[in-house]
This record gives C-alpha cells, sequence and structure tokens, in this order.
C-alpha cells in the first residue's frame, strides 16, 4: 500500500511478519524517491504514465525530470510519448528492468 508521501510495507523479518502479519512498517520517501516510485509503477502499465497528473502533483513534467535518459531512452525505441502519456514501447517492456534501470541513475537514486 501506498500513500502520497511513503509506503507501507510488511516486514522483511519472516519472524515478525509470523508474529504480526498485519503489521506494516511505514518508510517515508524523498521528493525523488516518489517520482521515481511514480515512474517506475506507471511503466509497467501498457497506457504509461499520465503526464498530466505527473505534473499536477510534482509541478513538472516527467520528460523534464529526467531528460538526459528519456531522450537516450526515446532515441533507443524503448520510450515513446504522447501529449498526455510516457509509455514505453513493446521493446521497452522487454526491457523494463534496463529502462528503470537508466532512469534511476539519472535520479541519483
Amino acid at each position: 500500500c501506498k500513500d502520497e508521501t511513503g509506503r507501507y510495507e510488511h516486514t522483511a523479518s519472516l519472524n515478525q511478519y509470523l508474529k504480526n502479519p498485519l503489521e506494516k512498517v511505514y518508510t517515508p520517501l524523498t521528493l525523488e524517491e516518489q517520482m521515481f516510485e511514480t515512474v517506475m509503477m506507471g511503466l509497467r502499465l501498457r497506457e504509461g504514465i499520465d503526464r498530466r497528473i505527473f505534473h499536477k502533483r510534482f509541478g513538472k513534467d516527467v520528460l523534464d525530470v529526467y531528460p538526459d535518459s528519456m531522450q537516450e531512452l526515446i532515441k533507443q525505441d524503448l520510450l515513446n510519448y504522447s501529449n498526455d502519456h510516457l509509455f514505453c514501447t513493446d521493446k521497452g517492456f522487454e526491457l523494463l528492468n534496463s529502462v528503470l534501470v537508466r532512469i534511476m541513475e539519472e535520479a541519483g537514486l
């Protein structure tokens, strides 16, 4: 489960989880982490990231947040965009982990 500024997740400890499987740990996220998680989750969808929603939430176009990696990935035909969405091409879906690593490198995460 996720809120706007952090993430809730189960403990990584099996023993702790077995003691209380409903307990969740909250991890606050920096703005950079929030933007990257939005990109990471959005690019897993066929329709991709809604650029208007990203801009409304973060005050920036996703293409401007990661200009170098976006330009490179679009040139390599791994990402594409329209006025409203940024999305993976078929080739980009096949190489999604590599796409995300490249964006993460530019994000400094």
